[in-house]
């Protein structure tokens, strides 16, 4: 039975991978964790905290962004986008609205 359920998975994520909706590539994201230690003893002293989150900073080369896909709960306007991304040395970087239902 077991080889069966290992079958049956590998087949349904073939075929989810051939139907894909086209449109969910844009939910495709790179998501890092970077841990700061500065100590012996393993203690993390991040850069700032944001919603008594800890933060650190990571300076990335621009070409890694190539675009921004807005989605329909934005609420700046995108000309605010794109000022926040040219002031950060992201000028090449399209910004586009999603094509999403959602």
């Amino acid at each position: 039975m077991l080889k069966i359920m290992k079958e049956c998975a590998q087949v349904m994520f073939l075929f989810s991978l051939c139907f894909k909706n086209h449109l969910i590539y844009q939910e495709e994201e790179i998501r890092f964790v970077v841990s700061k230690i500065n100590d012996k003893d393993n203690t993390l002293y991040p850069e700032k905290i944001v919603n008594n989150k800890p933060r650190v900073s990571y300076n990335f080369k621009p070409n890694l962004l190539k675009n921004v896909i807005l989605s329909h709960k934005i609420n700046q306007p995108k000309e605010h986008i794109r000022a926040i991304l040219d002031q950060n040395g992201f000028t090449d970087t399209q910004i586009e609205e999603t094509q999403l239902p959602y």
